[in-house]
C-alpha cells in the first residue's frame, strides 16, 4: 500500500450542524478543537496529552506553525477542503486501521502533476501541489492519489520529456532526483550535508533523506531530540516546540488515524 503522510482520521461524537466557511484566523484553534474532542470522545488520548486543554494547545501550535509557513509561501487557503475534513466528525464513528485517506490541501499551490514540491505542515494537509493531488514525502513529488504510479528510474535516466513530462519517478530510495538544470533532464544523487541546494525556485535539488535543505541553500543533518530549530521539519521527530526539537505524538497500541 502506498505510504504518505495525508492525515488519517479518528471520528467521535462531534457537533450536529456541519461546518462551513472556517476563517484562516480561526483554522487552528477549530481544527485542533475538534480533533481533540475525537481524541477524547473514542478513548484514545495520546500519551503525553493527559488532558483535552494541553492536546488543544500542542495541536493549536503545530497547525498554526503550517498555516504560517504555508501563507509565507503564497499558497491557497481552501475552506472547502476545511469543512469537508472537519465534517467527518459528524458521523459518530471512532475508526481504527487503515482507513481511508483524506487528500485534499487546506493550503494549496499551482503546482502540477510530476512537479516538484514542499510539504508545508508535517502531516501533508498543506503543500504546493495543485488541488486534487498530494506531495510524495519520499520522492518531493506532486502525485495523483487516484492514479497508477510512475514506473522507478535509475541513474543516468532520462526522467523529464521535452514538454517537461516526467517519464517516471527517480528512486527515491537510491536517493536520486530528477535534475532539471541539464540540458537534458536525467536522474542525479541527492545532494548531502553541506551540499548545495533548492526546493522554492525553479532549479530544485532535494535534499538526501535525513537533510533538510537550510535557509543557507545548503542540506544540513536533521536535527535531534534536544537540539535548536526554527519549525518542525527540522527535526528528526517532525516536533519543534520554543525552538528545541521534542518528542512526537505517539499512538498507543490500538488507536491510530486520529487526526482529521
Amino acid at each position: 500500500m502506498r505510504k504518505f503522510l495525508v492525515l488519517g482520521l479518528l471520528v467521535g461524537c462531534g457537533p450536529q450542524a456541519p461546518y462551513s466557511d472556517v476563517e484562516q484566523s480561526a483554522l487552528s484553534k477549530t481544527y485542533a478543537e475538534v480533533v481533540c474532542d475525537q481524541v477524547f470522545d473514542c478513548d484514545c488520548p495520546l500519551e503525553e496529552w493527559l488532558d483535552k486543554t494541553t492536546c488543544i494547545n500542542q495541536l493549536e501550535s503545530l497547525i498554526g506553525e503550517g498555516q504560517t509557513r504555508a501563507q509565507q509561501a503564497d499558497a491557497s487557503y481552501d475552506p472547502d477542503c476545511v469543512a469537508e475534513r472537519l465534517n467527518v466528525s459528524l458521523t459518530n464513528q471512532c475508526l481504527e486501521g487503515d482507513e481511508p485517506r483524506k487528500t485534499c490541501l487546506i493550503f494549496h499551490g499551482s503546482r502540477s502533476e510530476g512537479m516538484p514540491c514542499d510539504i508545508f505542515d508535517v502531516h501533508n494537509r498543506m503543500s504546493n501541489c495543485e488541488q486534487g493531488l498530494y506531495c510524495n514525502a519520499v520522492n518531493s513529488i506532486c502525485e495523483d492519489p487516484d492514479k497508477e504510479l510512475l514506473p522507478q528510474l535509475g541513474e543516468g535516466d532520462a526522467c523529464l520529456t521535452e514538454d517537461g513530462k516526467p517519464y517516471g519517478n527517480c528512486d527515491p530510495f537510491e536517493g536520486l532526483f530528477c535534475d532539471s538544470s541539464l540540458a537534458i533532464p536525467e536522474c542525479r544523487p541527492r545532494p548531502e550535508e553541506g551540499e548545495p541546494c533548492s526546493t522554492a525556485g525553479e532549479v530544485f535539488r532535494p535534499c538526501r533523506v535525513g537533510n533538510i535543505c537550510a535557509a543557507s541553500g545548503q542540506c544540513k543533518a536533521l536535527a535531534r531530540l534536544g537540539e535548536s530549530c526554527s519549525y518542525s521539519l527540522e527535526c528528526e521527530s517532525a516536533r519543534c516546540e520554543a525552538n528545541t526539537c521534542v518528542e512526537t505524538f505517539r499512538l498507543p497500541g490500538g488507536c491510530s488515524g486520529y487526526f482529521l
